[in-house]
């Protein structure tokens, strides 16, 4: 056993203070989910901005892109972002992009120079891009280009609605697709011409078309019908990586994800790295299928096997082992000794502490604040992934470096718990590897006057994040004097664009010492109406549009199943659910073929309940509420006699804990030996019992009319065939 050292007792370590909730975003006030976006391809270098340090460092794909962060481009590098809020933005060379707010329905960016193009595929939100000239209201189901010069902004509507805001003088220009672009300097605003860089649009058609051809295989597959329709773009990764198995948990039947092709003793945030992000330890996967499984829905350890519970879907309550959906840098609980780190898969029900309000089953800390955790009371403390100090923040597989000969029993006698890690790393304020994403130096950053952007965003950012809605970006656009632009070649186009980036020893020299690096902003042209991005199509949502509660009411969405008891809110007057589209495709590519819906008039059966593990966490992190459809409906219930009462409903959501109940977190209990009976199936052609959409007062007593799910056949409850240690199931991103 390695760097063991004795004498700690039982880990049952009480800090100085108790846990201290420090102000939250406008997010967490609300409960809402957490968004935040996903660097889904690199090609070259991206480097992101280190507030702690001021300093750049290299970021690899599937890193976070979340708010305040600031990223800049290589000199022939390419970049891609996906929210889960239906927004997908690509920036091309020597671009500074930086993300000043993200929420359901409004998102705001900075473009600080550079070229990109944005895609606002949210039904419900709008998109705002500021520039140092002036700001772009993108309406939903659109899409335009925008060329940042040195002097000069342009603006190319591609598709939908998209206005210009002057930021001089408040005045507002209207685009068409197709038609003159809008070019502003500092003081003037006139019209040019509708004419795209043909190289760059040439790799937006292509990525949008490898994005189409992912989402047909994800329509195909079981994952899209289970995941959250803000997580169908990872569908793809989960059923080629692993498969959904029936499994008996806590005395219920439910569908996981299991991965296949990992060896035997395989498990979740091993295969990566951590990496400080605000203060918060992020996992950085180097599997495909671990971004979404270990920063959305929960890990479970159940027969000897690792299993995945996806997150209920925004607006339905979260029951069982299921989390409300919302992004976590990584749910684990930390413990350390004196020359090691470890970490600890949290069970759904254990509190995740972090430094920032990340989702709904996160407790903040405050930087004199504290919390007690007992190691023993860790439902998968046996599976604890423990390191040396010297290999946390330098690899990118744990696999090989992993302290090995130990067992529950040494982990709580010699290991003491922490609610971050920062207590039991030794020197961590003085470890700069710790903002590492990789182990490499970059050859270039920027210079050191593009931080006075940064740093003016960040001021920004905290007013937008109380104050950014869809409702308040059009108050703004409705405030704006309409104008009309000067004729063309008022003002000049955009046509080169300086590099930032320098050798990191003249960074912060004097800038008339400096010599940067001129490249032009389109070298061939072609009109913007031949852009596979103009055509109608190319605007909708690429899978199943981003619906987000309004005024706690769920709103309709194709393909997402809505629980008992939550009526979904009509569309208001004359609006109608877009149709599912597609992502604009190159010439001679038919659209894909929408996902297949219900017929009409059929409802999701209703959800079979068994008795559940009692709630040990605080409020904070309690989830009630119907549970989601299962997968056969319950036998039809006999009709109640005239006058009789019916029996109150199981789903009906729990009035809450007045007061937080103790930390105390049991392990998961063992599979019940004989599975519960199968109810009788309804006649052939019976209509399902019809669904009460009201939620009910919950029964004093149990009334005997419960169904339990029907038994399968449970599979082999561990992974296959062990391999070889470290031979990993990568599967790096083929083409994302």
């Amino acid at each position: 056993m390695k760097h063991l050292t004795k004498g700690w007792g039982l880990a049952l370590i009480v800090f100085a203070a108790s846990v201290a909730l420090l102000p939250v975003s406008r997010a967490a006030a609300r409960q809402g989910p957490v968004v935040v976006g996903r660097i889904s391809f690199i090609d070259g270098q991206l480097l992101r901005y280190v507030p702690e340090i001021k300093n750049w460092v290299l970021v690899r794909q599937d890193s976070p892109f979340g708010l305040n962060d600031a990223l800049y481009s290589g000199d022939s590098a390419k970049a891609e972002f996906i929210f889960p809020n239906g927004l997908l933005a690509r920036i091309d060379s020597a671009t500074q992009i930086q993300l000043i707010a993200l929420e359901q329905d409004a998102s705001q960016i900075d473009l600080a120079s550079g070229m990109a193009r944005f895609y606002n595929r949210n039904p419900n939100g709008i998109l705002k891009v500021t520039t140092p000239f002036g700001y772009v209201l993108a309406q939903p189901n659109s899409i335009f280009d925008l060329y940042v010069g040195d002097h000069s902004v342009q603006v190319i509507d591609l598709n939908g609605r998209v206005d210009y805001i002057q930021q001089s003088d408040n005045s507002s220009y209207e685009l068409t697709p197709g038609g003159p672009s809008i070019i502003a300097d500092a003081s003037q605003v006139s019209s040019g011409e509708s004419a795209v860089d043909a190289a760059w649009d040439g790799w937006n058609a292509e990525r949008d078309s490898m994005l189409n051809k992912r989402i047909e295989e994800e329509r195909n597959g079981e994952s899209f019908r289970r995941l959250p329709p803000q997580l169908d773009y990872d569908a793809r990764d989960l059923d080629r990586s692993g498969r959904w198995e029936r499994v008996l948990y806590q005395g219920e039947y439910h569908k996981f994800w299991r991965p296949t092709g990992v060896s035997a003793t395989w498990q979740p945030f091993t295969v990566g790295r951590w990496t400080d992000y605000y203060g918060d330890q992020v996992w950085v996967p180097e599997e495909s299928f671990g971004y979404v499984t270990c920063h959305y829905g929960n890990w479970l350890h159940i027969d000897g096997g690792w299993y995945w519970a996806p997150p209920a879907p925004i607006g339905e309550a979260a029951s069982g082992p299921t989390l409300a959906f919302g992004w976590y840098p990584g749910r684990v609980a930390w413990i350390g000794a004196n020359r090691d780190v470890g970490w600890i898969p949290l069970a759904p029900d254990e509190p995740y502490y972090s430094h920032r309000h990340w989702g709904p089953a996160s407790v903040m800390v405050g930087a004199a604040g504290a919390a007690s955790i007992a190691i023993d009371r860790l439902a998968f403390a046996s599976s604890a992934v423990i390191v040396p100090h010297r290999d946390f923040y330098s690899v990118n597989n744990y696999s090989s470096v992993r302290v090995t000969n130990i067992n529950r029993t040494t982990i709580i006698n010699n290991y003491r718990a922490a609610p971050v890690v920062n207590t039991v790393f030794r020197n961590y304020n003085q470890t700069n590897a710790r903002y590492n994403f990789v182990n490499k130096t970059p050859a270039a950053i920027p210079y050191v006057a593009v931080d006075k952007r940064i740093v003016h965003n960040n001021q920004a950012a905290s007013a937008a994040a109380k104050n950014l809605t869809a409702p308040a970006l059009r108050r703004a656009a409705a405030s704006a004097k309409p104008a009309k632009a000067m004729s063309k070649g008022a003002v000049q186009p955009p046509a080169k664009l300086t590099s930032k980036l320098v050798p990191p020893n003249q960074a912060k020299a004097p800038e008339n010492r400096v010599k940067f690096k001129t490249l032009p902003m389109k070298t061939n042209t072609k009109p913007a109406k031949n852009s596979a991005a103009a055509r109608p199509e190319a605007a909708k949502a690429p899978v199943r549009p981003v619906a987000p509660p309004v005024h706690g009411v769920t709103q309709p969405t194709p393909g997402v199943k809505h629980p008992p008891g939550a009526r979904p809110s009509p569309p208001p007057p004359g609006m109608h659910p877009p149709a599912p589209p597609a992502f604009p495709k190159p010439p001679g590519h038919p659209p894909a073929a929408p996902p297949s819906l219900p017929p009409p008039g059929v409802r999701p059966p209703a959800m079979h309940n068994a008795p559940q593990r009692p709630v040990t966490h605080p409020p904070a992190v309690q989830h009630h509420g119907p549970q989601r459809p299962a997968e056969h409906p319950p036998a039809r219930p006999a009709s109640p006699p005239p006058g009789a009462r019916p029996p109150a409903m199981h789903n009906a959501p729990q009035r809450p804990a007045t007061h937080p109940p103790a930390l105390q977190h049991h392990a998961p209990q063992r599979p019940a030996e004989h599975p519960p009976a199968r109810p009788a199936s309804p006649p052939p052609g019976a209509r399902p019992p019809a669904m009460h959409n009201a939620p009910q007062r919950p029964a004093a007593h149990p009334p005997a009319m419960q169904h339990p799910a029907p038994p399968r056949p449970a599979p082999a409850p561990h992974p296959p065939a062990a391999k070889h240690p470290g031979q990993q199931d990568k599967g790096h991103h083929p083409e994302r």
